[in-house]
């Protein structure tokens, strides 16, 4: 049996889910299986037998402290690659009275679940599949995804030649934009290393200035460049001193240093 999506909202509201359960009504739900009727870990349903979980619910929705389900037989064959992944699936009508715990609209998971019967599995088209997968992808597209997208859902550009140029140019417009990010980095990287190498030649400079001037050498004069060389970075000012008293090691005489 195809799928049928017309009957079901764009998006499942899950509040309306919630408030129904938490007024008392029984919750319908959809429940996939082995053919054997068993789960994860083996784990053996029955019609019309709550089955209840046996794990700790503090261990997550994604344990066996739930018993999951989906909101609809679509999303349960649609999401079954991705989660279970059963290979030919029986699906079947259950009920709960629990408040479920959920992960959006893709699956919930319960304390207690009863099978009610057996449905027929609905079988996706390959046009539901791309339908489904676009909407996914909608809002991380680029503009030139977005314009192929939207052409196939109102049924042009479905042939594989246009999905190709379509990739090719998502393909293009995602390099030139990593090659722009690249050039930006680059660019930082090479204004950072030459300030780096702009102060440690000052800071070269700015260390033998004050090694001239305590050993009484000539200092040249601010700004004046060296024979053959560049105008250097001004000095900079020496801070100022304590004059302090230390004793020599060697001769034991003591000498006056500023600090």
């Amino acid at each position: 049996m195809a799928a049928d999506f017309s009957k079901y909202d764009d998006v499942v509201n899950v509040r309306d889910v919630m408030e129904r359960v938490e007024e008392g009504a029984m919750m319908t739900v959809y429940k996939l299986t082995r053919q054997d009727m068993t789960t994860y870990n083996g784990f053996r349903y029955e019609i019309g037998v709550t089955a209840r979980a046996t794990g700790d619910p503090a261990q997550g929705l994604c344990s066996n402290g739930y018993l999951h389900f989906y909101l609809s037989p679509e999303a349960a064959v649609f999401l079954n690659p991705i989660h279970a992944s059963i290979d030919n699936p029986r699906l079947w009508r259950a009920v709960t009275e629990d408040v479920p715990v959920m992960d959006g609209t893709l699956k919930g998971g319960v304390r207690t679940l009863t099978l009610v019967e057996e449905m027929v599995l609905p079988v996706l088209t390959t046009e539901q599949r791309v339908q489904v997968g676009i909407v996914c992808a909608w809002a991380a597209g680029s503009t030139s995804w977005r314009q192929w997208a939207l052409g196939w859902l109102r049924g042009h550009g479905r042939s594989a030649a246009a999905a190709a140029a379509a990739w090719t140019a998502e393909v293009a417009a995602a390099a030139e934009a990593a090659r722009a990010a690249a050039r930006a980095a680059w660019t930082a990287a090479a204004a950072e290393a030459a300030e780096v190498a702009t102060w440690t030649a000052a800071a070269a400079m700015w260390a033998t200035a004050e090694g001239q001037e305590r050993t009484g050498t000539t200092v040249p004069a601010t700004g004046a460049p060296p024979a053959g060389g560049t105008r250097p970075y001004p000095p900079r000012p020496l801070p100022a001193r304590t004059p302090t008293r230390t004793t020599c090691r060697s001769t034991g005489t003591i000498r006056s240093w500023r600090e």
